[in-house]
């Protein structure tokens, strides 16, 4: 397929249609001079003719020459429109001013690897959330060491995701999965060793696997932004960057579910998790860092250097304002799961297990919702203060709820919970991504990064002031502890701007694109007419000289 080299003029400013990576839609106009070629043909084409059996000669009039010359106009524009389909591309994306840019079916393939692995990868992460205290009889040591599995993962998520935003951006997403998934499995093990021997030399070497586990994390937590920023059309970007967030937090929440199940079977329980990362190898054979073309407009790379990146994120307040916003918000959910075993009203282990998978399955629902209406609309930060509003009613009633035990109403406010609190961590994601974009700088890894730095201290931290076992109050208080953290949230999301530098990008690309087409179709018409003027004089000499002939005759 013919594509031209992408180019930037490194102020970030659009380049022409070939150099966003677009099939374009015309092509340039012909020289007239195959024409007049054409024209001195047309002679020995008719004695030919003349000399064609009646049967071959009806279909290769002489009217038809005429047609034919016209036809070769058309002929680079077929040709091209031939080869953009030889790729049979499962969609076409066409932009306002009418660039197309074909997609690939191989893009929802990586995205279920994708989905399946930061799923099963979170689920050792709070593997032992719902049953903190079984576990904690089993290993013959405290809930706090039990806990200690999750802070500890928090703080060194934290640490790991400096290498790991490096890999997915300088080396590729590839890179990024095969390091990740690699220690992941080899920690899932190590883990399952630790397990199949119950006492505390048993907790210490799972606590070892799960350091390896924490490790690998944030190189499967950072690749569903780069993945949509590198294989999906922009109207496409925010849902999928959606699902393959919250697919992480579903994890996080699984992992509580499935243990519920297995309290009683606790090395059964590690030993299925150790399977379920083990197919992860499978995403070996078919990750792939990009597609054949882009998949949008695309400006020049530029060279990645992670202390370069840092300082555009660092350097915009709305990005800052951003992440200490997540960073509050965020507490409530990590700390909700972490100690529920711990800090919910009376309750049964059943019970509780069916409320985290229907805020599972309520976190789904909200994280697609979302993601279609940031891609119809691109109101990212309306949409997250309606979210963040709706939390902090949310949390006020959870609050009360909790402190006077009124069951049914704490369950539905967790469900809230998980429908309007999942989504926002890819949604903050996709507005730093606005917030920051440089044309040709891949960020989404290192955006992704920062967000999983910030959101782990934040839970660090959280997960310690909501331990009622640490701290030495009452857990009916909890709900009140956590609508701290959400006010402070809000009122920093309520200082954003818009300031959405890829919506600007695109919308370059179009108007460029619109410049380019205006003037390739008032070229097209000159040549044409010009084209039309040659064939008209070929076709009077042609009938001159006929009637010349035949007055010589006479």
């Amino acid at each position: 397929m013919m594509r031209s080299a992408s180019h930037d003029d490194g102020q970030g400013r659009p380049g022409t249609d070939a150099e966003y990576g677009a099939v374009p839609t015309q092509s340039p106009a012909p020289s007239p001079t195959p024409v007049i070629e054409e024209c001195k043909s047309i002679e020995s084409d008719a004695e030919n003719d003349a000399e064609t059996p009646t049967s071959m000669a009806s279909t290769t009039p002489t009217s038809s020459k005429r047609a034919r010359v016209i036809n070769h106009l058309n002929f680079d524009l077929s040709l091209m429109d031939l080869e953009s389909t030889n790729a049979r591309p499962s969609r076409v994306y066409t932009s306002p001013s009418g660039m197309s840019f074909e997609l690939f079916r191989r893009r929802w393939l990586l995205l279920g690897i994708i989905c399946y692995t930061g799923l099963t990868n979170n689920m050792l992460f709070n593997g032992f959330g719902g049953i903190a205290t079984e576990a904690a009889e089993y290993f013959d040591v405290s809930t706090f060491l039990i806990n200690t599995l999750v802070s500890l993962g928090f703080f060194l998520v934290m640490i790991s995701t400096f290498p790991a935003m490096w890999v997915v951006d300088k080396l590729g997403i590839l890179n990024g999965y095969v390091i990740g998934v690699a220690v992941n499995v080899i920690g899932a093990w190590i883990r399952y060793v630790g397990a199949a021997n119950p006492g505390p030399m048993g907790y210490y070497t799972l606590l070892a696997g799960q350091i390896l586990v924490s490790i690998a994390t944030p190189f499967v937590t950072s690749l569903p932004a780069p993945l949509a920023a590198r294989w999906f059309a922009p109207d496409e970007q925010a849902i999928v960057n959606a699902i393959g967030g919250v697919m992480q937090f579903a994890g996080f929440a699984g992992g509580l579910v499935l243990g519920v199940y297995f309290q009683n079977a606790i090395e059964l329980y590690v030993f299925i998790q150790a399977v379920l990362q083990t197919v992860q190898i499978v995403g070996f054979f078919f990750i792939r860092d990009k597609p054949p073309i882009p998949p949008g407009p695309k400006a020049e790379v530029v060279p990645f250097e992670l202390m370069k990146a840092t300082k555009i994120i660092f350097g915009s307040g709305n990005a800052v304002r951003l992440l200490l916003a997540l960073g509050f918000l965020v507490v409530p959910w990590a700390t909700y799961f972490s100690l529920m075993d711990q800090v919910s009203p009376p309750s049964t282990h059943a019970q509780r297990a069916t409320i985290a998978m229907l805020m599972f399955f309520a976190g789904v629902i909200g994280a697609g919702i979302a993601g279609v209406v940031m891609d119809k609309t691109n109101a990212y930060i309306g949409l997250a203060r309606f979210l963040s509003a709706f939390g902090v009613v949310n949390f006020v009633i959870m609050g009360f709820a909790w402190l006077y035990d009124i069951g049914p109403l704490v369950w539905i406010t967790s469900l809230a919970l998980g429908g309007f609190g999942m989504p926002f961590v890819p949604m903050s994601i996709e507005l730093n991504i606005e917030f920051t974009f440089t044309p040709g700088l891949n960020l989404e890894a290192t955006i992704t990064g920062f967000v999983t730095v910030v959101s782990n201290f934040f839970s660090f931290v959280g997960l310690y002031l909501s331990d009622p076992e640490l701290l030495g109050f009452d857990n009916k208080w909890i709900g009140f502890v956590w609508c701290v953290f959400v006010f402070i949230g809000v009122g920093l999301l309520s200082t954003l701007t818009p300031e959405y530098k890829r919506q600007a990008f695109l919308k370059a690309a179009d108007a460029e694109h619109m410049r380019k087409s205006l003037e390739l179709t008032a070229s097209s018409s000159a040549s044409r007419r010009l084209a039309k003027s040659a064939l008209d004089a070929c076709t009077n000499s042609m009938d001159d000289s006929e009637d010349d002939q035949i007055s010589s005759q006479l």
